[in-house]
């Protein structure tokens, strides 16, 4: 069999599952909607010969993108195809919202700019961040809103697999998606086994047992608070962004102060070649032990409150590998690196920190 998937990021996922367990799929192509939308190029019909089957995502627009025309099509050619969803829900995270650091992007709730006004201290903060009253209320409609929406558009677009019911059935026993629009490993597999049930094709059985997550790069931090809120039976609130933050992992203490103003938490991104310089001496000879680093790398820090007439003290947060810095207080030069706060406004300007 025959197969072309035609989305997003979510069907370079499938295709990649598919071939790996997918039995008797000959070849799986795909065709990535955005790239083609960026370029103005029209769907390439040629694409569509010998194939057995379609599966993509309905995507609505004024133009020859919206996936109408590619159904007429398919059905004028006698090929068959399977309509899944766009597979984003947020209901582990009331009102999400792409939040910027700069250019780069990832999800964040702009309800904890409100509670981090209301609170007098980054401590009651944190506390506020850990207690389920605080979102008790909001937690429910959230959810409920995404849900809705989600149902909504699977009538809507008739698509063939649904996702909805397998949310509601099921959110609260296990992690469905790492971001509002990154599955988790349990939504993949629910949508995979219909699709191969739809699709006439055989899925090999170590599938149903995997935990390897298909897009471990991005997890947005599931707040305690809420998980008690929603009655959630798992904990996850470990923050990732491998996207523009390679090879580190932060914990909800370091991902609460990037949405507490005073804790002065910036993203940091080197213009020039450089050094951070360990303020403790960790050489034997007694020098300061000084770690070169390459323009266009990103680190997250924190600002702390020592003075230096020429450098900046910081805090490198999160865990980047290099255990010399690794939560010890360094130097970096400031005429080096261009700084970004966290914002739900459009991509700011750098900000300069002395």
């Amino acid at each position: 069999m025959k197969l072309l998937i035609y989305g997003g990021c979510h069907a370079e996922i499938l295709k990649r599952i598919i071939l790996r367990y997918g039995e008797g799929i000959k070849n799986v192509s795909i065709v990535t909607n955005f790239k083609i939308i960026a370029k103005k190029s029209p769907f390439p019909l040629n694409r569509l010969d010998g194939v057995d089957l379609v599966i993509f995502n309905p995507i609505h627009r004024d133009d020859e993108y919206n996936t109408r025309n590619l159904e007429r099509e398919l059905e004028s050619r006698s090929i068959r195809y399977i309509k899944y969803p766009w597979l984003q829900w947020s209901g582990y995270w009331p009102n999400a919202r792409r939040r910027y650091w700069g250019t780069d992007s990832e999800w964040g709730m702009p309800l904890l700019d409100a509670l981090a006004n209301s609170s007098k201290d980054f401590e009651e903060f944190s506390r506020k961040a850990h207690d389920p009253e605080a979102f008790q209320l909001i937690a429910e409609s959230a959810l409920q809103a995404t849900s809705n929406r989600l149902i909504q558009g699977e009538v809507a677009d008739e698509v063939h697999v649904k996702i909805s019911d397998f949310i509601l059935n099921n959110y609260r026993k296990k992690r469905l998606f790492l971001t509002p629009d990154h599955p988790s490993i349990h939504l993949y597999r629910h949508v995979v086994l219909k699709l191969a049930k739809l699709g006439g094709f055989s899925i090999d059985p170590s599938f149903l047992s995997s935990a390897i997550e298909p897009q471990p790069r991005a997890m947005t931090p599931i707040l305690p608070g809420v998980a008690r809120a929603l009655g959630l039976k798992f904990d996850a609130s470990d923050w990732r962004q491998e996207q523009f933050l390679p090879g580190s992992d932060y914990k909800l203490t370091e991902y609460l102060a990037s949405c507490f103003p005073t804790a002065d938490v910036f993203l940091a991104v080197a213009q020039a070649p450089t050094r951070i310089e360990v303020v403790t001496p960790a050489r034997p000879d007694g020098h300061p032990l000084q770690i070169p680093v390459d323009p266009g790398r990103r680190l997250m820090i924190q600002r702390t409150s020592a003075k230096d007439p020429t450098h900046t003290r910081v805090k490198v947060l999160g865990e980047h590998g290099l255990t010399e810095f690794n939560g010890r207080p360094v130097k970096i030069n400031p005429d080096h690196w261009i700084f970004h706060r966290a914002t739900f406004d459009a991509p700011e300007n750098p900000q300069a920190i002395g």
